[in-house]
């Protein structure tokens, strides 16, 4: 791990998330009733989601690095200010 990627590193289970909320949609929108056969599908969303959450050693690995994340959120500012 290096100076430049901590915050990458340890923000990286939060990409799961994106996965679960994409599965939840896909199951919600089939126009499934709710059934024996959507407890596999439940448990995979709820597994990711539980996943996704970064742990006390993630958070520290990417605070770090979080001078990243502030001149990330300047850029940010200064691309929406304009």
């Amino acid at each position: 791990m290096r100076w430049y990627n901590g915050l990458v590193i340890g923000l990286a289970p939060l990409l799961l998330l994106p996965v679960a909320a994409a599965l939840l949609l896909w199951r919600s929108r089939t126009g499934a009733d709710l059934a024996l056969t959507e407890l596999p599908w439940l448990y995979l969303i709820a597994c990711l989601a539980y996943a996704s959450l970064p742990s006390w050693q993630d958070l520290r690995v990417a605070a770090a690095s979080s001078w990243l994340l502030i001149v990330l959120a300047g850029a940010l500012l200064l691309v929406i200010a304009g």
